[in-house]
């Protein structure tokens, strides 16, 4: 029987994001581990393990799958995100007044002269 490996870079999609191998002879999982920027997790025979079980040889019988993490961003900025951003600091403080009541506007009120007077004093 051989070890088998299995590889997931894509959890949302495993079918089309996955990577396996099958080995004759033993391994060490940290030595067969992905090489890849991305974090990831390995499952040995279905129990997770921690990084310094990496060490780990794997045997003939054995599964181990490693899943890496989807990462969100990519880089750059977002121009919609910032004009979203901005809507809402101007929004922000009508739509407590129609949560809240009239109590935002007296703390809206001491909020501006708690700033105002700390700029008069500083």
């Amino acid at each position: 029987m051989l070890a088998s490996v299995i590889t997931v870079t894509n959890p949302f999609n495993p079918a089309s994001g996955r990577e396996f191998k099958q080995y004759r002879r033993p391994r060490r999982l940290d030595k067969i581990a992905p090489k890849t920027e991305l974090p990831f997790i390995c499952v040995l025979n279905g129990v997770p393990l921690m990084k310094d079980e990496y060490r780990r040889t794997i045997k003939h019988g054995d599964v181990a799958v490693f899943v890496c993490y989807p990462q969100g961003g990519g880089g750059g900025s977002n121009p919609l995100k910032i004009v979203l951003m901005v809507a809402l600091s101007v929004y922000a403080p009508h739509a407590a007044v129609g949560i809240f009541g009239e109590a935002a506007v007296a703390v809206g009120a001491l909020t501006t002269f708690g700033k105002f007077a700390a700029g008069a004093i500083g």
